[in-house]
């Protein structure tokens, strides 16, 4: 532990310009002329935030799990508008597009894995119901209450695939309260977004809460063959929820959501096919692709019904019903060139699950308890293809331009019992254990048709039969903590967790099934209040041996999935709220992160003799997992009498050098980089409208979020950009 402490310090020194800069950036813009003096004492206190972490509503300070929770009000100053902005704004967590899927990865543990046949290692969870598949959780945060994302081993509390953690996403309840909204942006490469909502009482038992989005904007790649602005944004969705108190003692919520994606997907550019006129030199310059229809259209929906029935003043029964399907289809230039070398996608993936969840919870003084029971069954099929060029790849006259197809589809059921106890052992001590059980089952079938021009599939691995497929895995999960308060305003804890992915098969070629993947995750931390309730002050330090590690290497032009690594990590977050005055605020959060395969021999093809050879990754550093993540904050409030208040507020996100592949080659990593954001808003006395400026990368950063590709075999490696400079102008009514 104290080479780990002597590490982080010497890492820190050498951060240190970068976290002073971001500091400077962060609160140079609040200090304008004619505002009163920012150090005088305070006299507000920070809000309590109420978190459902441990499936009961609790204050985020008493819950014994690092957590970073984004309410309602810091979703809209912090511009968040879908899952993957959370990612990028929380320290600890890394989000990519990854072939139009978003991925995500919670302290360096998480997958490339993106097809139908495995999981995802963060838990994506809409209203408590779980999202299968990542490319579903694209579902917009409008009308959102807040955000929970939830670190390290969550199996106890949320079951299947939540391995590294949750993310976890509360929409607005209907109540009482006669209510409309409505907000609409404006801003550069024809940004164009609009939100309403409505909160209708029907009667004194009856409630009413509609929500829609309707969110354009141009790409900001051009494809200089045909216009194209790739990385565009068409988005339209609705959500309803009705909710009904027939008596004092149940309470039920029927709510349904539906979002349609319809862009012409992201900008992959090769770094060895280049000189198409316009398209420059640099990663970050337009592009040429010879795909010029290309499409990225998804559309997500789903229903629930959730009933809350209280047996007695400590005894309630709430039960979860869900229904959720999406369609996803894709074709993407996966060369990022002018060159007819190599394009793939979905026509389509389909998916469509059913879950439902029971849980009994006893609340007492000095001890209570959880118990659970859940089901979840998924069906999917995916109809993949991949598009090439025999000339291009062996010469003129070799055959002209095919296509090859993979068709599978699966059948996947999942159950689960489990249970969480909590009791006070002292004033000052309270002990927390949980255990959950797990079945999964899994029925796949697979079809890869040879390409009829040369007698094998050449782009999805050579010749397979039509296969059919079933495993099925079973895992205990638990859960201990130990909760002490030294203090009234000071809660300390430690904890150990097991997490547990599930195995599955290869999702495009035949390949042998792989099991699940385990870790077990250790840690230790602090929450405090402090100054009178102005500061809060959070910390946490942990440990985690990963066991049996998936991984998917790329294997010619195939993903393959493989139990071939262990693996380790360690690290320590800080964060910090503080109102030095009622009209400041000042946050600022750091996470350090040390992960290294411990054990890895990575089976790959040379790309340039195409023989199979095998590499020693061992202490390589995890992919997506950097050193240093840091966010700072400030806010300022201006009272300006009968005009209302104007809001200043600044956030720098910096992230040190980030790995995409585990060879942790130059060419497939990201430096350092930080963006600034900003925004100023002016709020009526009464709250009823607002008028806001706002800005994204504001220093105009370029940065890569993906190097490497499926095309890297074939020469032609991609890389893609992250977004540049945004900014824009944002009206708001609240009636």
């Amino acid at each position: 532990m104290l080479n780990f402490v002597a590490r982080i310090g010497a890492d820190l020194s050498a951060a240190a310009p970068r976290l002073v800069t971001g500091l400077v950036l962060s609160i140079a813009g609040l200090y304008l002329p004619g505002m009163p003096n920012l150090a005088q004492a305070a006299d507000g206190v920070i809000e309590e935030v109420i978190v459902t972490a441990q499936k009961r509503n609790q204050n985020v300070q008493d819950v014994p799990i690092s957590i970073t929770a984004l309410t309602a009000a810091e979703i809209e100053r912090r511009n968040v508008e879908d899952v993957l902005d959370v990612a990028y704004k929380t320290p600890g967590v890394v989000g990519a597009l990854q072939a139009g899927v978003p991925s995500f990865v919670i302290r360096g543990i998480g997958t490339n894995d993106f097809g139908s046949a495995a999981d995802p290692a963060v838990g994506i969870y809409l209203d408590g119901v779980y999202t299968a598949r990542t490319v579903a959780s694209l579902i917009g945060l409008y009308d959102a209450e807040r955000i929970e994302v939830i670190k390290g081993p969550q199996g106890t509390l949320f079951g299947r695939s939540a391995a590294a953690g949750a993310i976890s996403v509360i929409s607005r309840k209907p109540d009482a309260t006669r209510e409309f909204s409505a907000k609409l942006e404006y801003g550069n490469y024809d940004h164009t977004r609009v939100l309403a909502s409505a909160n209708l009482p029907l009667s004194d038992t009856a409630f009413l809460r509609v929500a829609a989005l309707s969110h354009q904007r141009d790409g900001y790649i051009e494809n200089k063959i045909n216009g194209d602005e790739l990385g565009d944004v068409d988005d339209k969705g609705v959500r309803a929820a009705l909710r009904l108190l027939p008596a004092d003692n149940l309470d039920i919520t029927l709510s349904a959501d539906y979002i349609k994606s319809d862009t012409l997907g992201v900008g992959l550019r090769s770094a060895t096919i280049v000189g198409y006129p316009g398209t420059g030199t640099s990663k970050f310059d337009d592009v040429a692709h010879d795909i010029t229809d290309p499409v990225s259209e998804l559309e997500n929906m789903g229903a629930s019904l959730h009933a809350k029935l209280d047996l007695t003043d400590q005894l309630s029964l709430t039960s979860i019903t869900a229904y959720r399907e999406y369609e996803f289809t894709i074709l993407e230039d996966d060369d990022g060139s002018f060159v007819e070398l190599l394009a793939t996608g979905t026509l389509p993936e389909q998916s469509d699950t059913f879950s439902q969840e029971l849980r009994l919870d006893w609340s007492g003084e000095h001890f209570s308890w959880m118990l659970g029971a859940s089901y979840f069954q998924e069906d999917i099929s995916v109809d993949g293809i991949a598009q090439s060029n025999l000339d291009v790849l062996f010469g003129p006259g070799s055959g002209g331009a095919f296509d090859e197809r993979s068709y599978s589809s699966g059948d996947y059921t999942s159950y689960s019992i489990y249970a969480d106890v909590t009791v006070e052992l002292s004033e000052r001590t309270t002990l927390i254990a949980g255990l959950r059980w797990s079945y999964d089952e899994k029925d796949f079938e697979l079809f890869v048709p040879p390409n009829p021009a040369i007698g094998v599939n050449l782009l999805f691995g050579g010749v397979d039969p039509q296969a059919q497929l079933d495993e099925d895995w079973d895992s205990v999960q638990p859960r201990a903590v130990l909760q002490y308060r030294p203090a009234k305003d000071v809660m300390t804890y430690i904890s150990a967790a097991r997490g547990y992915k599930t195995g599955g098969f290869g999702s495009f070629e035949l390949q042998p099934p792989f099991d699940p993947d385990y870790v077990w995750y250790y840690e230790s931390g602090v929450k405090s209040s402090l100054a009178d309730g102005t500061m809060q002050l959070n910390a946490a330090v942990f440990y985690y041996d990963y066991e049996d590690l998936l991984v998917t290497p790329q294997v010619g032009l195939a993903l393959q999935t493989t139990n071939a690594s262990e693996a380790s990590g360690q690290g320590a977050e800080v964060e910090m709220l503080w109102l030095p005055t009622p009209a400041l605020s000042l946050s600022a959060s750091v996470a350090y992160l040390d992960a290294e395969y411990d054990k890895f021999l990575q089976g790959e093809l040379d790309p340039f003799t195409f023989l199979p050879t095998t590499t020693d990754r061992s202490g390589n550093t995890l992919t997506r997992a950097p050193e240093w993540q840091y966010n700072l904050g400030a806010e300022y409030d201006l009272q300006l009498g009968n005009l209302g208040v104007l809001t200043i507020g600044t956030e720098y996100v910096f992230q040190s050098e980030v790995f995409f592949h585990t060879a942790n080659d130059d060419f497939r990593s990201q430096d350092d980089y930080g963006l600034l954001a900003a925004r100023i808003a002016l709020t009526a006395p009464d709250g009823g409208w607002q008028v806001s400026l706002f800005g994204e990368n504001l220093l105009g950063e370029d940065y890569l979020i993906d190097a490497g590709g499926l095309a890297e075999v074939l020469l032609s490696p991609t890389t893609l950009a992250g977004p540049p400079m945004t900014f824009g102008v944002e009206l708001e009514f609240n009636l």
